[in-house]
């Protein structure tokens, strides 16, 4: 077998049947730990595996990530929770407040009207002293009648 360089003094050409070993070698067997679980040859039947402080670091650190990530969820859910109570608290007390507006509404409503009623009460006690009289209907004149206008009001 004859080796010759290249024209760029680099490489070397190699044979076929050697090309083919260098790689079936690439493909050998290699066992994967079962502690670390990376590929690699146990150093002595008595020591397991090298890397076993390295797995535990590994595996602390992820059960703090996870411990950490878990802790921040139920931070975002507990203020996610308040949030939605104070604005729950808040459409309550404007329910409350627009109740109370509209029953304030109404009783002032109420008040008018009662007090229209004691004016045309009182206007009709001064018309009949002094000495008007009833029309054939019963009634004052236009614009007395206590009930049409309270009915209008209410």
């Amino acid at each position: 077998m004859r080796f010759s360089k290249t024209a760029d003094n680099k490489d070397m050409s190699v044979p076929e049947n050697t090309r083919k070993r260098i790689q079936s070698n690439d493909d050998k067997f290699i066992p994967t730990c079962k502690i670390c679980g990376e590929q690699h040859w146990p150093a002595h039947p008595l020591i397991p595996c090298l890397n076993k402080k390295k797995v535990r670091a590994k595996a602390k650190a992820e059960a703090k990530a996870r411990a950490m990530a878990e802790a921040k969820e139920r931070a975002q859910v507990k203020t996610e929770k308040k949030a939605r109570a104070k604005a729950g608290a808040i459409a309550k007390a404007q329910a409350k407040a627009q109740a109370k507006d509209k029953d304030r509404l109404y009783a002032q409503k109420i008040a008018e009207a009662e007090e229209r009623i004691k004016a045309e009460t009182r206007a009709r006690e001064r018309a009949e002293e002094k000495g008007f009289k009833r029309g054939k209907t019963g009634r004052l004149g236009k614009g007395c009648d206590v009930l049409r206008i309270f009915y209008t009001l209410v």
